[in-house]
């Protein structure tokens, strides 16, 4: 008899203040598939969480009690793997699994259930759709995939009701209500010693991620007196991620890790801040481990990153720290918008740059030409035609990144003959901080591209340069960021992104007669609906209206003086 685990843990799918439903339709259709095709296999779904798959119905929906008689409640660590051969889990538990790997046999088949929401998502394990494909164990038919199967995810769509933030709440009102006893009392000392839990559950991209720093420094000014500052991110890989990204940006004494919860002592902290969707885990952790509470650490919610502008979710207990903060508060303007390039990445990028060939008399324009969404970018000959175009104008090196190396040098070559090629700089696989110091280089006239991560990066960097005279307002390079229809994103809406910063932000939509066009950002709607009305993919931009739009907005400086001339000595120190 073959075996099936599962690993869901139901407090484990919370991701924006709720249940995800896509999630648990995978999970539900697993099991529907098992058991209509395999009804002789054993199937375990292991739910070591407080919260119950029942929850999440209609009262009267039978998939209340459907995954009942397979649910089992262990940690994973009690868990005998090596039974299985088949073992199916969520794609934001992959970090975890791996962990028990060792143990289990090659015999046994590992499968990750799809990131509803991951564009370009790279899975450690095969893809759960593997496993029902042609050639795959549990192959479907199309009349079944057509008929039966149509049928249950229309039932999961109409009977699932979620488990929001009020009812996570409410099932631990107890716990709540003497963790926020604590924030009524005489404060007995200051918050010296924190610790931040944010998992990063959701999709890394770097745009968003430059939010969460945000977030996490707004919240730390809030507390001067700090001495020491963790912030553990059990995904070891996005605990890299942003600790490679945001390290020189955060303050000498604070340090990333990716601790197992159990290895925290969270009595020993003054300040815990857990990220909103951790709040059922991080509850039921507290509830096994601190049966007595944590009577002498403040204990508060932090939402680095909302996925809606609705802003929908509602609170029983409001121990979010901001606004349960928000006399304490007392920013200087902009800093939580800086982002550090430390004198020596600015140092070595300027020397890589001169290894290449940039002189400072020339004009360096970088063009950012990748993106997690292919549909944010330019078309190849529309790229073309700019190159071109500004290589028209003497003294001119185009560079682009390739941190893929997806070749687009040789696409280049193709297209471009050997003097033009002479002006083209590529930079592959250098790493994101050597990318951005190249970005925010001394040699940089100008940045080009989609609304991306790097941008918001670079945004970052100019404000920091800005606040610490670095750089002189006028040495701030164009940033031109192009933009349009977001298919895949339908609340989007550039304002959001880059009001009140240094990018220079122009729109594809349709004017009254039709034609595209580009609007600035000031004439861009607020109101994601009305930017979906009127707005144009990036596909559609031409090489007219990019080279119209960069030229417009493009003052440079006068080759006949060295860059280096006008920049404050401080730049490279």
């Amino acid at each position: 008899m073959k075996k099936m685990l599962i690993l869901a843990d139901l407090h484990d799918l919370i991701h924006f203040q709720d249940v995800d439903r896509m999630l648990v339709q995978q999970l539900y259709v697993a099991v529907y598939i098992s058991r209509y095709y395999h009804n002789n296999m054993q199937l375990h779904i292991n739910n070591d969480s407080d919260l119950d798959y029942r929850w999440l119905w209609k009262e009267d929906s039978r998939l209340a009690g459907y995954l009942e008689s397979s649910i089992i409640q262990q940690q994973w660590a009690d868990i005998n793997l090596t039974a299985y051969d088949y073992i199916l889990c969520f794609h934001h538990s992959q970090h975890l699994l791996t962990s028990f790997l060792p143990a289990v046999p090659t015999s046994c088949q590992v499968f990750t259930f799809l990131n509803p929401k991951g564009v370009r998502e790279q899975y450690q394990f095969a893809r759960v759709d593997s496993l029902f494909r042609a050639g795959g164990a549990m192959q479907l038919e199309q009349a079944f995939i057509e008929g039966p199967l149509s049928r249950f995810k229309q039932e999961i769509k109409d009977d699932f009701i979620g488990f929001n933030r009020y009812r996570q709440e409410s099932l631990y009102a107890p716990l709540l209500q003497k963790l926020t006893t604590a924030h009524t009392l005489p404060q007995k000392k200051a918050y010296r010693n924190i610790l931040i839990l944010d998992d990063y559950k959701r999709n890394f991209y770097i745009g968003d991620s430059t939010f969460w720093l945000r977030s996490i420094r707004e919240a730390l000014q809030i507390c001067p007196g700090a001495e020491k500052i963790t912030i553990n991110c059990q995904d070891k890989t996005k605990r890299s991620l942003l600790q490679t990204l945001y390290a020189p940006t955060l303050a000498e004494h604070t340090h990333f890790s990716d601790l197992p919860w159990e290895e925290l002592a969270l009595a020993t902290y003054d300040l815990v801040l857990f990220e909103t969707d951790l709040m059922a885990k991080f509850l039921q952790h507290v509830q096994r481990y601190y049966p007595d509470g944590l009577t002498e650490t403040a204990v508060y919610t932090i939402t680095p990153f909302i996925d809606s502008v609705e802003n929908p979710f509602k609170c029983l207990f409001n121990i979010d720290f901001f606004s349960c903060h928000a006399n304490q508060t007392n920013p200087i303007p902009d800093t939580t918008h800086e982002i550090v390039v430390t004198a020596a990445e600015r140092r070595a990028a300027l020397a890589w740059l001169e290894g290449k060939g940039v002189q400072p008399h020339d004009r360096l324009i970088i063009i950012l030409n990748g993106s997690s969404v292919d549909q944010k970018v330019i078309r190849f000959e529309v790229l073309i035609h700019f190159i071109k175009w500004l290589l028209a104008t003497a003294h001119t090196k185009v560079l682009l990144f390739d941190e893929q190396q997806s070749g687009i040098h040789g696409q280049l070559q193709q297209v471009l003959d050997a003097s033009a090629m002479n002006h083209i700089i590529i930079a592959e696989k250098l790493g994101i901080r050597k990318d951005l110091a190249i970005l925010t280089s001394i040699r940089t006239s100008a940045i080009v591209g989609p609304c991306t991560g790097l941008f918001h990066l670079a945004n970052g960097v100019y404000t920091y340069f800005l606040h610490h005279r670095k750089i002189k307002p006028e040495n701030v390079p164009l940033m031109l960021v192009y933009t349009g229809k977001q298919h895949f994103d339908q609340e989007y809406t550039p304002w959001r992104w880059w009001k009140n910063s240094l990018i220079d932000c122009v729109i594809l939509v349709k004017d009254d007669s039709a034609q595209h066009t580009f609007i600035p950002l000031e004439a861009c709607p607020e109101d994601y609906r009305r930017f979906q009305e009127i707005s144009v993919s990036p596909r559609e931009i031409t090489g007219a209206l990019l080279t119209a739009a960069f030229e417009a907005r493009y003052t440079g400086h006068d080759p006949a003086i060295p860059v280096d001339n006008n920049y404050p000595s401080e730049f490279l120190q």
